[in-house]
């Protein structure tokens, strides 16, 4: 019932998890977690290289809810457009993301990164981290066909901004795929640590 702050390297794990607040069917238990909140533990955790392991308790006479229908009914739609950014990917390389999660999978000479988009940009300018591979084609917005653009290089900053749609394409969450070439190497801010206070 829990999800690591981070992954385990060179560990199998997995997360086991509950729709509501029950292993089994518990008539009185009406705490069931929103599709959001459902599909968001899957990519978080596919995004620290876990495995999610969702219980449905089926009641007495053997049916599936028709709460957890409706909403492993929605997980598969979602699925059917972004599966690929779940599916054979392994953890981020990158530092936490404010606005969501990343999944990588290797594509022998390349390597897609999927950033998870949890909180679609205001002034729609998505902040990526920045990273030394160079971009292979274009990047593509799962389940759109609008099209997305490099909008600015941030100097002395960890991130660079891509300008993305106006509005989400998806409900729940949003993937934006980027093609690299190699395996991703992340800049990342160093990190100064001293015994004192003083520098």
């Amino acid at each position: 019932q829990e999800i690591p702050p981070s992954g385990l390297p060179g560990v199998d794990w997995e997360s086991c998890m509950t729709m509501n607040g029950h292993w089994g069917w518990n008539a009185a238990d009406g705490t069931w977690k929103t599709t959001t909140a459902l599909l968001h533990n899957l990519i978080d955790i596919a995004s620290k290289g876990g495995n999610y392991l969702l219980n449905v308790g089926p009641r007495a006479d053997g049916t599936f809810p028709p709460e957890a229908v409706e909403r492993l009914e929605q997980i598969a739609a979602w699925m059917a457009v972004c599966g690929e950014a779940i599916h054979g990917t392994t953890a981020t390389v990158f530092d936490p993301l404010p606005w969501g999660r990343c999944t990588v999978k290797a594509n022998g000479d390349t390597t897609t990164l999927y950033f998870h988009v949890f909180d679609w940009p205001k002034d729609g300018e998505l902040a990526l981290p920045k990273f030394a591979n160079k971009m292979v084609g274009v990047e593509r917005l799962l389940g759109s066909a609008e099209p997305v653009r490099r909008a600015r290089y941030l100097n002395d900053s960890p991130f660079f901004l891509v300008k993305l749609p106006a509005a989400a394409p998806l409900a729940h969450a949003n993937v934006l795929a980027v093609t690299v070439q190699g395996p991703p190497r992340p800049f990342r801010v160093p990190v100064v640590e001293a015994d004192g206070d003083v520098f």
